[in-house]
């Protein structure tokens, strides 16, 4: 039992670590000259819109691995709601804004861009959790679920470079209007909305 709790813990820790070292270094130790320091700022938002929520299904894909029937790529068993269960989900999720915020706070301090920029963080975090809540009880099949969203937040913020898909993008871009980050937000909102009723279902535990 301990060494299971030390595991999972580890495996919590591990990647946030490192997420941690990697933003920091970016930030404050890999900073260019004075002369492109508007392109650096933007580099340094895209890094954070992009690792940070995608993060965020990591966090929930650990804590309800021992609801999965056999591992992360095995059929996904739904019951009826269990208080206990959606609170713990809800909690966890919590915990993870309340690490993005300290680490926007941190960043920030550094690049100094403006709060925008933090609401719509911890709008796409929630929106990234969402959606992994929505799709894995879409697919019955975390694997595939973890690929998608991969996937989405990779190709939106590196190699949608034209906008194509930006009507379907929880991600900020360059020189946003006010009416531009109003919309994102709502997209957010939407998909937290539409993925709901998936919060309040809950697994069959593994005996």
């Amino acid at each position: 039992m301990l060494a299971n709790v030390r595991l999972k813990a580890k495996w919590f820790l591990v990647p946030i670590l490192v997420l941690t070292v990697y933003l920091i270094l970016f930030v404050f130790v890999f900073r260019p000259g004075a002369q492109i320091v508007e392109q650096f700022r933007r580099n340094c938002v895209q890094q954070m819109t992009t690792w940070l929520p995608l993060m965020s299904f990591w966090w929930l894909s650990l804590f309800v691995s021992d609801y999965f029937v056999r591992g992360w790529n095995e059929l996904l068993n739904v019951y009826g709601s269990n208080k206990r269960f959606v609170m713990q989900k809800i909690l966890c999720m919590m915990v993870y804004l309340l690490y993005v915020f300290l680490m926007f706070e941190i960043l920030n301090s550094g690049i100094g861009v403006e709060q925008w920029v933090l609401a719509l963080l911890l709008c796409e975090t929630l929106a990234m959790g969402s959606l992994f809540i929505l799709i894995s009880y879409g697919l019955k099949n975390t694997g595939a679920t973890i690929l998608c969203l991969v996937a989405y937040s990779v190709h939106l913020n590196f190699f949608d470079s034209f906008g194509y898909f930006d009507i379907l993008s929880i991600y900020p871009v360059d020189s946003m209007t006010d009416h531009e980050i109003k919309k994102k937000i709502l997209l957010c909102f939407g998909m937290m909305i539409v993925s709901t009723p998936f919060w309040g279902m809950r697994l069959k535990k593994r005996s």
